[in-house]
């Protein structure tokens, strides 16, 4: 376990990975209290990297693996609208 405060990096919703200040732990197990700026948060240790490079890294494989996710609902979605114009076309 490091000692408080110490710097650490983590990925913002839109994919863009920032510095912050790790403060110290909250009530909760593996949670810790970071600061970006003026903003205090809680935030789970899973998201936070020891290195730009590595939450850059965290957050391409993540992307890699939602894309994949998309391209399977996109097939799924694909099927589905044929067999209703199947259907459609059969009820003309």
């Amino acid at each position: 376990m490091k000692k408080f405060p110490y710097t650490a990096w983590r990925l913002l919703p839109g994919g863009r990975p920032v510095e912050v200040e790790v403060l110290g732990q909250t009530g909760y197990h593996d949670w810790v209290k970071i600061r970006r700026g003026d903003s205090d948060l809680a935030i789970h240790l899973g998201n936070l990297y020891p290195g730009k490079s590595e939450a850059i890294e965290h957050g391409l494989v993540a992307v890699s693996r939602d894309l994949t996710k998309l391209r399977k609902r996109q097939v799924a979605l694909e099927k589905r609208q044929a067999v209703l114009r199947a259907e459609q076309a059969d009820n003309e």
